[in-house]
C-alpha cells in the first residue's frame, strides 16, 4: 500500500462510470481485497452522485478525487466548488424498520457511507472547495 491515486478534471452525471471504473482500479492497485473495494467504490459513487445531482444541480462542476493506502488505513478524499454541504454536520439519523416502499427517498445513500467508513473529515477553503475525506482500515 502506498500513494495517492488523483482524478482531477470537470465531471457530470455522465462520468459516474469512468469515476467508479477508476476509484476501483486504484484500490486494486493499493492492495484492498475484493469486500474493501466494494465498499469505497459505493462510498465514492454515493457522495459523488449527491455532489453532482445536489451541489452541481446534474450540471458539470469541477471534482477532485484522491485515494490513498498507507499502513493499512484507505482514505478516500472528494473536492467540489458545489455550495458548502457537512455531512459531519448533519443529524446521524438511521432508517426506521418498516419496509422499503413505505421509506421516503433520499438520505439512506448517507446513512450508507456512515456505515462503511469509520471516519469522515470535511472542510472548506477560502477559495470555495468543499474537501470530504473517508477513511476505514482494512
Amino acid at each position: 500500500m502506498g500513494d495517492v491515486a488523483t482524478y482531477k478534471g470537470s465531471v457530470d452525471l455522465n462520468s459516474l462510470h469512468e469515476l467508479r471504473l477508476f476509484t476501483e482500479h486504484a484500490l486494486k492497485e493499493r492492495g484492498l481485497d475484493d469486500e474493501a473495494c466494494a465498499n469505497f467504490v459505493l462510498v465514492a459513487d454515493e457522495w459523488i452522485t449527491n455532489v453532482l445531482t445536489h451541489g452541481y444541480q446534474s450540471n458539470e462542476g469541477k471534482l477532485e478525487l484522491n485515494i490513498e493506502a498507507k499502513n493499512n488505513l484507505v482514505t478516500l478524499c472528494i473536492a467540489d466548488q458545489a455550495p458548502a454541504f457537512d455531512l459531519t454536520a448533519t443529524d446521524n439519523i438511521e432508517p426506521d424498520k418498516s419496509p422499503m416502499e413505505n421509506t421516503a427517498p433520499g438520505g439512506l445513500g448517507l446513512i450508507l457511507i456512515r456505515r462503511l467508513v469509520s471516519n469522515i473529515n470535511y472542510s472548506r477553503s477560502t477559495d470555495g472547495w468543499n474537501k470530504t475525506c473517508f477513511s476505514q482500515s482494512v
